[in-house]
């Protein structure tokens, strides 16, 4: 039988916790970045917080980039 020690319990919850934040950590930034215009962007250091035009630049998304099509197949795909 195999027993489980406190430490490596910790150990492996932080390794878990690491791993989702580099999975999850590109995800948000390009929210943020969908968020902001492109004047905003080409700021140095990078806005860290969603910026008010997330709607609008999806709006336009969808309409100028043919995104409907894509999330469909994307939807389809998955």
């Amino acid at each position: 039988m195999i027993e489980r020690s406190p430490a490596l319990t910790v150990v492996c919850h932080i390794i878990l916790i690491l791993g989702a934040l580099m999975v999850c950590a590109p995800l948000y930034f390009a929210f943020v970045a969908g968020s902001h215009d492109g004047a905003a962007l080409q700021q140095v250091p990078q806005p860290m917080l969603p910026g008010p035009l997330f709607w609008e630049n999806l709006t336009e998304a969808w309409t100028k980039a043919n995104f409907g099509t894509a999330f469909r197949n994307t939807l389809i795909v998955t």
